[in-house]
């Protein structure tokens, strides 16, 4: 199993119930099979998160965030 998703970097090894299908990705970034959720779809799933620990900023902000952080991220990153 990887340490993180390879999709949020959620932590796998620490929190083993975001364990998935896949062996590359949580339960929430991946479907039931483990196939990649759409990138739009993750980006949401993060601004969420985001707006959780960053509470007052708006959902344009929280989507800009998450669109910056995904950078950083394997299976997102620019290549």
């Amino acid at each position: 199993m990887n340490e993180h998703c390879h999709s949020c970097a959620a932590p796998l090894i620490l929190m083993p119930e975001f364990k998935g299908a896949s062996d590359r990705y949580c339960k929430f970034c991946a479907d039931a099979s483990g196939t990649l959720h759409p990138k739009d779809a993750v980006q949401k799933e993060i601004s969420v998160w985001l707006k959780r620990w960053q509470p007052g900023i708006t959902e344009k902000q929280a989507l800009e965030r998450a669109a910056h952080y995904m950078k950083a991220i394997p299976a997102w990153a620019e290549k």
